[in-house]
């Protein structure tokens, strides 16, 4: 019995377990199924969704597609109208360049015209003033022979000796107010012309160069003043501006011209030995020593030539303001002459010529001046050595 409950008891406790657990794997079955059918839901949802999601894409890639070819017709309108907008433009420049090129032919035509017209202009006034010029010189030549014959048709009658003078003309008064007014109009032109006023009153005339002009009467004056109005007239004449280019011409090749690059070496040697020596300064004599070697030597080796032959090979006293050691020179040149040459020395006496006059600038200038060139080099070179006197 007691098995038999034990047994049922047991049996009873295993349907009880049983149920407990078919309870709770029903309830996980059932909950099992509701996810199950969740996970289908949510697969069919995610089909769903992707298939939502491919066309989405498929919308946007045709809509992408869509926009760029819009974007591109967009940009195809943009450049045409741009072409038709520059195309316009372009056509209102090329407008605007003929209107600008018409007008420019235009410009240059009434240029080329004005031009013309200047030119014509120019060469009349060119004409005008040549014909200006020639009569002006007329005038001034006819002024110059109208105080020419002026003069030579005063007269002046001396009575008892230079101190009685009398001058006598035909129209005297009118002609003196004519030269008088010409010699005013002149001075405005050359200022160094007398003063009617200072000659008045003075009765004398002092010209540029410092020659007192003295005038007994005042009518004598009027010949003083024709004279000088001759040569002012002369002086404006083209013949005189000829002469004067042609005087200016030879002075440019002369020699002597103080421009020359020679002259100029001279002279900034003979200044460089006054500032060496300003006791003893420029002597007579020096440029002929300074010419001499400029035609061998530099200019400074010249200079310092001359310093040689100055200041060791002649005494100090050679070059100095007397000159005393040139005299000496003079002196015992005398004796020379009167001892190896009476005739000639007494020639010279008998005449009153005195020798010095001709010999001084001889020894002033080494000989350089009285000799031939080709003679003097080789007097030179038996006198001194300049190298000699350089070295010391």
């Amino acid at each position: 019995m007691d098995e038999l409950v034990l047994d049922r008891k047991i049996q009873y406790d295993n349907e009880i377990v049983l149920d407990r657990k078919f309870g709770f794997y029903k309830k996980n079955m059932d909950e099992l199924r509701n996810l199950f059918e969740k996970m289908t839901n949510n697969h069919t949802e995610v089909r769903s969704v992707k298939c939502e999601l491919a066309k989405c894409l498929n919308r946007e890639k045709s809509c992408r597609m869509a926009l760029e070819v819009k974007e591109a017709e967009l940009q195809k309108l943009k450049l045409e109208r741009d072409f038709e907008k520059k195309k316009q433009e372009l056509q209102e420049l090329r407008s605007k360049l003929e209107m600008l090129q018409n007008r420019n032919r235009f410009l240059n035509d009434e240029i080329q015209k004005l031009s013309r017209m200047l030119q014509q202009e120019q060469f009349r006034n060119h004409s005008k003033q040549l014909n200006l010029q020639d009569m002006s010189a007329e005038v001034d030549q006819l002024k110059r022979d109208y105080v020419f014959l002026l003069q030579s048709c005063i007269r002046i009658t001396c009575t008892d000796g230079p101190e009685m003078m009398e001058l006598y003309m035909y129209g005297e008064k009118r002609h003196k107010q004519r030269v008088f007014a010409l010699l005013e109009e002149a001075r405005k032109v050359d200022p160094s012309l007398p003063n009617l006023e200072g000659m008045t009153t003075s009765l004398c005339h002092v010209d540029s160069l410092g020659f007192k002009h003295l005038f007994v009467d005042k009518s004598l004056i009027l010949h003083y003043v024709c004279r000088q109005l001759h040569r002012h007239y002369s002086t404006q004449l083209r013949s005189h501006e000829r002469h004067l280019a042609a005087w200016k011409r030879y002075l440019k090749k002369h020699p002597n011209n103080i421009l020359r690059p020679s002259i100029q070496k001279l002279q900034s040697v003979l200044h460089a030995f006054c500032l060496h020596s300003p006791k003893l300064g420029y002597c007579q004599g020096m440029n002929f020593l300074v010419g001499m070697m400029l035609l061998f030597v530099d200019a400074e080796d010249a200079f310092w030539c001359l310093v040689a032959i100055v200041e060791r090979y002649f005494p100090s006293s050679y070059f100095d303001q007397n000159l005393i050691g040139a005299q000496a020179d003079q002196e015992l040149l005398k004796e020379l002459l009167r001892s190896k040459l009476p005739k000639i020395s007494a020639h010279l006496a008998a005449l009153d010529i005195e020798l010095s006059t001709v010999t001084l600038n001889w020894f002033l200038s080494l000989f350089i001046d009285s000799v031939p060139i080709e003679k003097n080099i080789i007097i030179m070179k038996d006198r001194t050595d300049f190298q000699a006197l350089l070295r010391e």
